[in-house]
This record gives structure tokens, C-alpha cells and sequence, in this order.
């Protein structure tokens, strides 16, 4: 006992007259560094906080890697505006399910709150416009009973964890880039010991997005100075550059037909197979299966977010339940015009405007009330960037920093 004791005396003694320096490496990015920057080494900026970019909750990461894009089975529209081409794709993170109807009311509640409080770009009338549209489940259907799907589809909680529906391309950036500033801002919180954002729920005394909309306009922010424009909020990304989480945004057309693929080449449909069922004869998507066969595969409308199995990149529902989103605007002519690496396709407002194609998003995956050629990986299609539809919904991606 009494050798131990004298041993660590003698370690303690060290330490001291050594002057920490075996420590100076780790401690403070001062010691042999600090030195040799002293003197004229170039060694770049110390003291900078190492990057560990974690999946945020809900997502899964997409190792980049090269395929064929493009139709996987016969063009039986004859549209020919798929042609195979082989690209890469750089490695990012997605959404392993679709947006649900609970995730979109918290964004909703949040922006709420913050047209209550004057904010002068997230105002009441932004609020409007991207509150999901309940009556796409009437105006889209000709003679169709829908008040069950219109009246309770987005407030009930029983349809909490299915697709949120009924919002536009704009709408769905709009998520995107609220979505970026809460998770940035919650993250610094929580770093610097704050509470941070990702406590915030709805209470008795918040306010409501419905009465927010219904109540009296009044003056939507501050009078004077910039009054639009994301710059103008009050909600605003503080989180240092150099340890901020990169943006949330639609994936790319490319990024989308790679990660429902799953990593497989030239497969017709996400699970990798080229049949609808599998061999117990149940079907493997929600989708339209026979004429007036909506239910055949256990749900009429929409299934919630997790149902069916995922394909080989744990995402959920590449193929049918709601059609999705991505960021490109649609060209017949596509391949030809996009590099072979990342690309993505979007018209110059000002010079492009005038094409008969200008506004157009592409759509991917196919919805309930589709066809299985709609499901396909290869095929494409289209809708205008302000429709909101009962059969489009959307999912988030973001990029994978360093890989």
C-alpha cells in the first residue's frame, strides 16, 4: 500500500515539473503546434472542433455510389423521356418515411407561434399558405364521397403517422428550410447546456394554426425597416458555420430513383424484384391494383408512413402510398442535359420562362390511387410546384458532409 502511495506522489511530482507537457497536445491545441506555428510551419488553424455529422432522428444515411438511371422495364407510355445513363450519386442522409401528418402540425404550431408573435417573414399569411389543403380529397374526385378524408384526415390523431397530403413543392421547402433552423438551434442548444428547441410541443395556451388563420389579420410584423424575406425573421439560424448540420431539402431526382433502388441495379420496383406480390400473394405497396381495387391491398387511401416492408436502405414506401416531391423541375429531355455526377435539373427563371415546361416538378414513386407502372424506379412524371394534391407528399434529404 505504502509503495503505491509513494509511486503516485512520484507520478503527481512529475506532472507538476514537467509542465503538463505530455498533455499539451490535447489540452487547449496549444504546445508543439502553438510552436511550430511560431515559427513560420504552416499547420492551419488549431483549436477547431473536430466534425462527427450524426443522422438526425428519422434518418438514414445513403452510401453514394454509381448506377444506371432510367427506365427499368418497358416505356409503355412511349414517352421516351428516361433513357438509361450511368451516373454517381455523392452519399447522403433521407428520410426513412414519408413526412407525416404529426410531423408537418408540429412545424405548423411552430410557425403559429411565431406569426403571433410578429414575426415579420413567418406572418400569418405565410402560415396560409402552407397549411396542407383538406379539400384535395373533393375537388380532385369526381362525385366522391371524401368528407371522412376531408374533414379528419390532417386534425385526427388517428391519422397521425400517415403521409401528410395536400401541400405544395413550395410548401414542402418551406418545411425544409424551417426544419434546417430548428434542428441547427436545438443542437447549439443542447451543446451549450440550453434547454434547446426540441422541447417545444403544443400546450394548452399555444396557439392554434387554424385560429391563427381564422382570427383577425392585423399587422403581420413590426411597422418599418425589412419586412420580407427569410432575412426579416426573427427565427434565424445562430449556430456557428463551421458546426452547423447542412440544409434539409428535397432530394434530387437522382438522389431519389438511387435510394429506391436500394443499391440494386436496374430493378423494376424498390424491393428489387419484378412482381407486385410476393409469394404469399400479398401485395408489397399501396396502390391502385385493378380497376376499382383500391382495398385489395389493405388500405383504400393512404397507409400509414411504416407499412409494407422497407427496401434494402431501410426507406419505407419508395413505391406507392403518396407520390413524392423532388427538387428538379421536369425536362422531356433530361438525360441529355445534366452532368453524370449530382445532377439536377432547374430552369433559369429568367431566361427559361417561357418553356411550355417551366413550372413543372418532377413527382416520383407513384400513390395510392396509381397504377404499378407509376411505382416503377424509372418512372417519371410531373405536377405544378403550387398544386397540392391528395396523392403527393414528400420526404427530406441532406447532404452527407466529408463523404
Amino acid at each position: 500500500m505504502k509503495k503505491s502511495v509513494l509511486g503516485l506522489t512520484l507520478m503527481a511530482l512529475l506532472f507538476l515539473s514537467s509542465g503538463c507537457s505530455m498533455f499539451e497536445g490535447f489540452l487547449g491545441g496549444g504546445g508543439k503546434e502553438q510552436a511550430l506555428i511560431d515559427e513560420g510551419q504552416l499547420l492551419g488553424v488549431l483549436d477547431r472542433e473536430g466534425w462527427y455529422q450524426e443522422l438526425p432522428y428519422g434518418m438514414v444515411q445513403i452510401p453514394g455510389g454509381t448506377f444506371y438511371m432510367g427506365q427499368a422495364d418497358e416505356d409503355v407510355a412511349a414517352s421516351q423521356i428516361n433513357f438509361n445513363r450511368q451516373i454517381t450519386v455523392s452519399s447522403f442522409f433521407m428520410d426513412a418515411e414519408e413526412i407525416t401528418n404529426n410531423e408537418y402540425r408540429q412545424f405548423l404550431y411552430h410557425i403559429a407561434d411565431l406569426a403571433e408573435k410578429g414575426d415579420r417573414y413567418y406572418t400569418r399569411e405565410l402560415l396560409a399558405s402552407v397549411v396542407p389543403n383538406p379539400n384535395v380529397w373533393d375537388q380532385e374526385f369526381t362525385y366522391h364521397y371524401g368528407d371522412r378524408m376531408t374533414q379528419y384526415y390532417f386534425e385526427h390523431s388517428a391519422f397521425d403517422d400517415y403521409p401528410v397530403v395536400g401541400v405544395s413543392w413550395d410548401a414542402a421547402e418551406k418545411f425544409s428550410a424551417w426544419r434546417t433552423i430548428f434542428l441547427n438551434n436545438g443542437q447549439q442548444a443542447k451543446n451549450e447546456g440550453g434547454g434547446g428547441l426540441f422541447s417545444f410541443g403544443k400546450n394548452k395556451n399555444q396557439a392554434d394554426p387554424a385560429g391563427a388563420i381564422g382570427g383577425p389579420l392585423g399587422a403581420t410584423g413590426p411597422q418599418g425597416g425589412a419586412a420580407s424575406g427569410p432575412e426579416a425573421s426573427t427565427f434565424v439560424d445562430t449556430s456557428p458555420i463551421e458546426s452547423r448540420y447542412p440544409n434539409f431539402r428535397l432530394p434530387t431526382e437522382a438522389e431519389w430513383e438511387y435510394a429506391a433502388r436500394g443499391g440494386k441495379e436496374i430493378v423494376k420496383y424498390p424491393w428489387g424484384g419484378p412482381y407486385i406480390r410476393n409469394r404469399d400473394g400479398c401485395f408489397l405497396a399501396n396502390f391502385k391494383p385493378g380497376r376499382g381495387a383500391y382495398a385489395d391491398d389493405g388500405y383504400p387511401y393512404t397507409a400509414p408512413v411504416n407499412s409494407f416492408l422497407p427496401n434494402p436502405f431501410n426507406l419505407y414506401n419508395m413505391a406507392g402510398n403518396v407520390a413524392e416531391w423532388v427538387r428538379d423541375d421536369f425536362s422531356p429531355v433530361y438525360n441529355p442535359l445534366v452532368w453524370d455526377l449530382n445532377p439536377m435539373f432547374t430552369y433559369d427563371s429568367l431566361e427559361e420562362s417561357r418553356s411550355p415546361h417551366f413550372g413543372k416538378k418532377v413527382v416520383r414513386g407513384g400513390a395510392w390511387n396509381d397504377i404499378s407502372y407509376y411505382l416503377q424506379t424509372g418512372t417519371r412524371t410531373f405536377e405544378y410546384r403550387d398544386v397540392a394534391s391528395a396523392s403527393i407528399g414528400f420526404r427530406c434529404a441532406m447532404d452527407y458532409l466529408g463523404q
